[in-house]
C-alpha cells in the first residue's frame, strides 16, 4: 500500500510539472493551495474510483470462479471498507501533493524577451507560402 500512495504522490508532482503554466495562473489570480488541492482531488477521484470498483469486481469473479464454498458476507465488507480507506488515503496524498508542488511553482522566473521562431512555425510559413503559390499559378489571386 505504502508504494502505491508514493505512485500517487508522484503522479501528483507530475501533473503539476505537466500544467504548470496552468498552476501558475492559478497562482496569480490568488487560488490557494486548499483551492488547488481539493481540484486536484476531485480530477483524481473518477479513476480511482473506477479502480477501485474494478478491483472489488474482478476479485469477487476470481474468487466466486476458482474458490469452492460460498464467499463470506463480513470478508466482502471488509475488502470494501479497505477498498474505500485506501482509496480515500490515496486521493488524499495525491491532493497533498500537487498542492506542495504548486505552492513550489508560485515564483515565476524571470525571462527576456526574444524571438525564436519554432519549427512549427517555419512549416507554418511554408505550408502559407505553397498556397499562395497554387492560388496564384490557378489564377485566384488578383
Amino acid at each position: 500500500m505504502l508504494a502505491s500512495l508514493g505512485l500517487l504522490a508522484a503522479a501528483g508532482f507530475y501533473t503539476v510539472q505537466r500544467r504548470a503554466v496552468e498552476y501558475r495562473l492559478l497562482a496569480v489570480r490568488g487560488v490557494g493551495r486548499i483551492s488547488n488541492a481539493l481540484a486536484a482531488a476531485v480530477e483524481a477521484s473518477p479513476p480511482l474510483i473506477l479502480g477501485g470498483a474494478m478491483a472489488l469486481a474482478l476479485t469477487y469473479i476470481v474468487i466466486e470462479t476458482w474458490v469452492p464454498g460460498r464467499i463470506d458476507p463480513v470478508a466482502i465488507a471488509e475488502s470494501a471498507g479497505r477498498v474505500v480507506v485506501g482509496l480515500a488515503v490515496g486521493v488524499a496524498a495525491y491532493a497533498v501533493s500537487t498542492a506542495v508542488t504548486a505552492e513550489r511553482l508560485i515564483p515565476l522566473p524571470a525571462r527576456r524577451l526574444s524571438f525564436k521562431p519554432a519549427y512549427t512555425d517555419v512549416a507554418l510559413l511554408v505550408v502559407a507560402a505553397v498556397a499562395f503559390a497554387a492560388m496564384a499559378r490557378h489564377g485566384a489571386v488578383i
